[in-house]
């Protein structure tokens, strides 16, 4: 017969809630390296925030396609949101999670006291950031309309549309999921 052995698989668990600013991605950033220097199979960033900084984002996000250890986002707990920034961290990650009765979406560029940004540069950084979010959704696999429609038309999405839209992967609601 066929025998199969499975070790455990080591993952490594961060937590941000709140907003994406240089503080929660130099903790992102460090832990993932923590979990790539550990040899962790799994980095599980748990995620509910209302967004921020584009900059920090990047940073993430660059963290994210340079790492071996592959990243899950999960949103997390019911009635949190990967919202703004968080949606563009969310689409960056290899696998992504959400719980029943969270959210994702609505990626609009504001300005830094959320105010619209006018003219040819609010256009400018529109254009960039659903570039963004169309070449990270191309790279994970997932629907690069859908991700654009987040940036461009500040659309959200519940779990259970996200994953019917391909932007997530499946809903769990417990970390065993």
């Amino acid at each position: 017969g066929l025998f199969h052995t499975a070790q455990a698989a080591t993952i490594h668990l961060a937590e941000v809630r709140g907003s994406i600013n240089p503080g929660s991605a130099d903790y992102i950033l460090e832990s993932l390296k923590q979990a790539e220097n550990n040899k962790a199979d799994l980095f599980v960033l748990r995620l509910d925030t209302p967004g921020g900084l584009l900059a920090s984002t990047r940073l993430i996000i660059q963290g994210f396609n340079e790492t071996r250890t592959p990243v899950l986002v999960w949103v997390s707990p019911g009635g949190a949101s990967a919202t703004s920034a968080g949606a563009l961290l969310a689409i960056s990650s290899h696998i992504l999670v959400m719980q029943k009765g969270t959210n994702l979406g609505a990626a609009h560029p504001v300005g830094g006291s959320g105010e619209e940004i006018k003219g040819p540069m609010g256009e400018k950084i529109t254009n960039d950031t659903a570039a963004l979010a169309r070449s990270q959704a191309s790279l994970r696999g997932r629907n690069q309309e859908a991700a654009e429609r987040i940036v461009t038309k500040s659309q959200s999405f519940s779990a259970e549309e996200a994953v019917k839209d391909r932007v997530a992967d499946f809903i769990a609601d417990d970390l065993d999921t």
